[in-house]
C-alpha cells in the first residue's frame, strides 16, 4: 500500500482529503482534551478542547481560552487520532525515499504539526542535501515555526498583562516562561562539548584566550608544546585537535570555553529521531509525562527542536533511574533500555508500561523504525558516559502516580574503561 493510498484511506491528509467529510467531524462529539480544529478560513488551530456545544467550540489556545462559533469550523478532531495516523503513515515509507517523506512533512505542514514536519524534511535532506523542494519546504517550515512562536509569545504576553497589569507584564512572561525549568545555554552548549565526536567534529570554535590558558597550564604534558615556537604550532591547529588535547588532558575548566556552533550527530539524532518526534508527541503531552499529575518524571514539551528544551529533556531522561536503580537508557544494550521497552506492547516488553488510563503504546513492536532509530542514537552516543558538570534540578508532579516508576536518583553510573575518559 502506498503512502497516497494511506493518506486516502486515513481521511485526513491534505486539504482535498479533508474535505470528504467535515460535517461528520463537527458534528460528532469529542472528549475534552487536545484537539485539532480547522476553520473555513483555511487556517488551524491545536489547542485543549474545553467545551463542545452545538453553537460553538471553547477551545485553549497557548493558555489562552477562545470560544470559537460553529459557522467558522470546518472541522474538529482529536490531535491523537492524527498523530496515530502520522505513525502508520510513516511507517509505511521507505527509510530512503525522500519523496514520500516530502509528501509526509507537507501533510503534517498543512495538518499544523510543524515540529514533526521540520524533523521530516530534515531526514530527506539528510537522504538527498541538494533536493531543492526539500531546502523550500524547509525554509517555509521554519518561517511558519517563527511566526506560530512569536503569536504564543504575544499571548502569553496578553495574558500576563491582563493577570498582573501592564507593569507586572514582565513579571507573568517570567512566571510563563518558568514553568518548566529548562537547563542554561551555556550548560546545553557544554553537553554538546562531551557529546562531541573527534572522527566527525561539528563546527567548533575556541578562543586564543582559551588556547593560551591551555597552553600555560599544561604545556610540556602529553604532547603540549612548551616552547614559543611550539605554542604558535600548536594554535594553528584545527579546533578538534584543540580539544581533543583538552579531553586527553581532562581541562574540564576549559570545556565551557569551547563553542559548538552545531549539533553533534548522536544529540541531532536524538532530536530528530526522538524528542521531536515520539517522545514529546507520546510521552511528554499533557495526558502523560507533560503534565503536573504525572509523577516524579516530567518532560518539557515546548519548543522540541529547541536546543534548551530537547537537552533538557535528555539530561532528565540521562539522569532518572527506575526503582531498582536501572537507569532509563541502557547504553550497553540499547534495544532493551527501559525508556524504549516502555513504548512497546506491554506482552513484548522486558519493561511493561504500567497500566495508566490512556495509554497507548508508541511502537507496535521492536522493529518499527522510530525505535530502531532511537536505538541507533543510543548506540552513537559517547562512551564511556560522561558524568556533566551540570546542576539542575528538574520539576516534578503532584505525588507519584502508577507511570511513576523511579527512584529519584540523580547519580551518574561509574563509568567504563577507555581511552579517553571525558
Amino acid at each position: 500500500m502506498t503512502l497516497l493510498t494511506l493518506v486516502a484511506s486515513a481521511s485526513i491528509g491534505p486539504a482535498e482529503a479533508q474535505d470528504q467529510e467535515p460535517a461528520e467531524r463537527v458534528s460528532a462529539p469529542i472528549e475534552p482534551g487536545p484537539v485539532i480544529v480547522l476553520l473555513t478560513s483555511g487556517e488551524r488551530l491545536r489547542g485543549r478542547l474545553i467545551e463542545d456545544r452545538p453553537g460553538s467550540v471553547k477551545l485553549k489556545v497557548a493558555e489562552i481560552e477562545v470560544r470559537i462559533p460553529r459557522d467558522q469550523i470546518d472541522s474538529v478532531y482529536p490531535e491523537n487520532d492524527l498523530m496515530d495516523r502520522y505513525r502508520l503513515l510513516r511507517e509505511s515509507i521507505p527509510k530512503d525515499d525522500a519523496d514520500q517523506i516530502l509528501f509526509l512533512a507537507e501533510w503534517l505542514r498543512r495538518n499544523g504539526m510543524l515540529d514533526e514536519a521540520l524533523t521530516e524534511t530534515r531526514s530527506a535532506l539528510e537522504i538527498e542535501p541538494a533536493n531543492g523542494d526539500a531546502i523550500r519546504l524547509r525554509k517555509l517550515i521554519e518561517q511558519q515555526i517563527r511566526l506560530r512562536d512569536r503569536a504564543r509569545e504575544r499571548a502569553e504576553r496578553k495574558q500576563s498583562e491582563a493577570a498582573f497589569g501592564e507593569d507586572g507584564a514582565s513579571e507573568g512572561k517570567r512566571r510563563k516562561r518558568e514553568a518548566f525549568p529548562l537547563i542554561t545555554e551555556q550548560d546545553a552548549n557544554l553537553i554538546k562539548v562531551f557529546e562531541v565526536d573527534l572522527d566527525n567534529p561539528p563546527r567548533l570554535l575556541i578562543e586564543d584566550a582559551t588556547i593560551d590558558a591551555l597552553l600555560d597550564q599544561f604545556g610540556g604534558r602529553l604532547g603540549v608544546p612548551a616552547t614559543r615556537e611550539g605554542r604558535a604550532t600548536f594554535k594553528r591547529k584545527p579546533p578538534a585537535e584543540i580539544l581533543e588535547a583538552m579531553f586527553r588532558l581532562r581541562a574540564r575548566e576549559l570545556y565551557s570555553q569551547v563553542r559548538v556552533l552545531e549539533l553533534p550527530e548522536s544529540l541531532r539524532a536524538y532530536r530528530d529521531s526522538v524528542n521531536s518526534t515520539w517522545l514529546v508527541n507520546s510521552c511528554a503531552t499533557t495526558r502523560c509525562h507533560g503534565s503536573p499529575d504525572s509523577g516524579r518524571l516530567m518532560l518539557a514539551n515546548r519548543r522540541p527542536s529547541a536546543d534548551r528544551s530537547f537537552l533538557t529533556n535528555f539530561l532528565i531522561l540521562e539522569r532518572y533511574r527506575l526503582d531498582n536503580g536501572s537507569p532509563l537508557i541502557n547504553y550497553d544494550a540499547p534495544a532493551s533500555s527501559p525508556l524504549l521497552q516502555m513504548t512497546l506492547p506491554r506482552h513484548e516488553s522486558l519493561y511493561p508500561h504500567p497500566k495508566v488510563k490512556g495509554w497507548r503504546p508508541t511502537f507496535t513492536s521492536a522493529k518499527a523504525r522510530r525505535f530502531q532509530q532511537a536505538v541507533r542514537w543510543i548506540e552513537s552516543m559517547y562512551q564511556p558516559r560522561p558524568d556533566y558538570p551540570i546542576e539542575y534540578a528538574p520539576p516534578t508532579g503532584r505525588g507519584a502516580n502508577e507511570a511513576d516508576s523511579g527512584s529519584g536518583s540523580e547519580d551518574f553510573p561509574e563509568p567504563s574503561e577507555a581511552p579517553i575518559e571525558r
